[in-house]
């Protein structure tokens, strides 16, 4: 596991594991049956089930289940392990090709391995305001000469083949797509739609929200979050017609009276 995957796991730990975002179970409404991917993506059960990540082990049987109709994947996620990504990939392919119609909808952000999960949807839908992000993927090992060289041939392969989703789903040429994954491309959904990665902007459902605000601090180029905003101080009670003439009345009173003690 590279360090900037653990830094994002680490920073997006759950107390309750047992929170929507987890696979608990697909949704099924008429022929459509939605699955939900609402937590980081990793490789491993046991970190799974104790820290309310999404692994391949429950993913899969979830897609596996679905045998007609349409998939819909609501995404809210911000990346993970690559593998456990291929995996997910692999069985929406199996599932595209015994007949299941798969839409991705975006109802928070897809980052890194989300993307390359969304990439094989026959139709993908940004929710107003969502983000998008496709980047290069990430390593460390320790060793000799041998050892980094083999794991920078791993990862050369594993960015091939995420050029190669890219580029069939947008049909854009590859030198744009490797110059995005270079630099760590974030979109917009009005962007992401403008250069093939999605197909249409949308709203949110009225079945699930968009689940968590993530702390992307191991991306180099995440957008910021916005500041709470800060509510307006109450304006002061505006002088009315009647105030000012209860004022006057009041103070030719006052005057009176004095008068009134200076004559006596």
């Amino acid at each position: 596991m590279n360090m900037k995957l653990l830094q994002l796991l680490l920073d997006n730990r759950r107390p309750d594991a047992k929170a929507l975002s987890r696979i608990e179970a697909a949704v099924s409404d008429g022929d459509e049956t939605t699955v939900y991917l609402y937590d980081p993506i990793v490789g491993s059960r046991m970190l799974a089930e104790h820290f309310g990540y999404v692994c391949a082990q429950e993913m899969v049987p979830s897609i596996d289940g679905v045998k007609a109709g349409t998939l819909r994947l609501r995404v809210n996620c911000p990346g993970g392990d690559v593998f456990a990504m291929q995996a997910m990939m692999n069985a929406l392919r199996a599932a595209a090709e015994r007949g299941v119609r798969l839409i991705g909808q975006v109802d928070g952000v897809a980052a890194s391995a989300a993307t390359g999960i969304l990439a094989v949807c026959h139709e993908v839908v940004m929710g107003a305001g969502t983000q998008y992000m496709i980047h290069n993927s990430q390593g460390m090992a320790m060793g000799d000469r041998n050892e980094l060289r083999a794991l920078a041939d791993l990862m050369e392969k594993v960015d091939d083949g995420m050029l190669a989703a890219y580029t069939n789903k947008t049909s854009k040429p590859e030198a744009t797509i490797r110059g995005w994954m270079d630099a760590e491309t974030w979109f917009t959904a009005e962007q992401a739609v403008d250069n093939g990665f999605a197909d249409r902007v949308g709203t949110a459902g009225a079945k699930a929200q968009a689940s968590a605000s993530w702390k992307l601090d191991a991306f180099a180029n995440a957008p910021k979050p916005h500041p709470e905003p800060v509510a307006p101080p109450e304006p002061e009670q505006p002088v009315t017609a009647l105030s000012t003439d209860e004022h006057r009345a009041r103070q030719h009173q006052r005057i009176a009276m004095l008068a009134r003690l200076q004559v006596s």
